[in-house]
């Protein structure tokens, strides 16, 4: 198989293909010679070098008429050959520009391959919608490592970005234990209570002291998730507190839950 380098670009057969037909026919590319562009793509693809990708690639779309780009992009997704897709898929996702990116998120998704999620995580804040919500379909279809990625993103200084981290590792894993510990603070008594729940599932004791400085959330609702809590995670500390907070909390039906613990 001959390597297509730098020099051997433009005698490329997709290449050579596409200058005879819009010679031939005035610009004009019929559905039979579209496909037989997609063959001898695949066959090219396998031969270019991933340094000339760019510049291969870049040729065939300028070279085919404006009106018939749609056709072509479309026609990328019928392309089976494994090989052929990844080398587009890293041509697309590397663009500057968010329809070449959407194309590549796409073939992704065709191929449910997982191994690109950090190369399209940052399109998750993308500000061209249509490019955003259509990679947060793909990662939530096919999570990989994003959870990890994001969690990186949780303490971003956009407040925008932090609540869509946030909602995206909720959505991907609900029992995430560190969104669960931003949720801590939600204005959202609900949220408070999720968070208490989850947390307190992981058995680290060490969460006794965190839970401890809620026992005077306004919302009963949350002082009771805190005191059943605090009353799973156990311990001595756990036990202490609750005592000490029995002296002072005011609700009897949470008095008798904190006393029913003890018996």
């Amino acid at each position: 198989m001959t390597v297509i380098d730098k020099k051997s670009i433009e005698n490329a057969q997709t290449l050579e293909y596409i200058k005879q037909i819009v010679e031939n026919s005035q610009g004009k590319i019929n559905s039979v010679e579209l496909k037989q562009i997609m063959i001898f793509l695949v066959e090219d693809l396998h031969r270019i070098t991933s340094a000339n990708l760019k510049t291969y690639l870049d040729d065939i779309i300028e070279k085919i008429p404006s009106e018939y780009l749609p056709f072509f992009f479309e026609a990328l997704h019928e392309i089976e050959d494994e090989g052929a897709i990844h080398k587009m898929i890293i041509f697309f996702i590397r663009s500057n520009k968010p329809l070449y990116c959407m194309i590549g998120v796409q073939l992704i998704q065709k191929i449910h391959d997982t191994s690109y999620t950090g190369l399209i995580a940052p399109f998750i804040y993308s500000n061209h919608k249509p490019l955003r919500q259509l990679t947060i379909r793909c990662l939530l279809a096919n999570p990989g490592n994003i959870e990890n990625i994001l969690e990186q993103n949780l303490s971003d200084r956009n407040p925008k970005r932090r609540e869509l981290t946030e909602n995206l590792i909720f959505q991907i894993n609900p029992k995430n234990i560190k969104v669960a510990q931003k949720k801590l603070n939600n204005t959202d008594f609900l949220e408070r209570i999720q968070a208490i729940s989850t947390l307190a599932e992981t058995q680290d004791r060490k969460l006794v002291s965190k839970f401890e400085t809620m026992l005077d959330d306004p919302d009963i609702s949350v002082r009771k998730a805190v005191i059943e809590g605090i009353t799973r995670l156990g311990g001595k500390k756990a036990r202490k507190i609750l005592k000490e907070h029995l002296l002072k909390e005011t609700h009897f039906p949470l008095r008798a839950l904190i006393i029913s613990n003890f018996k």
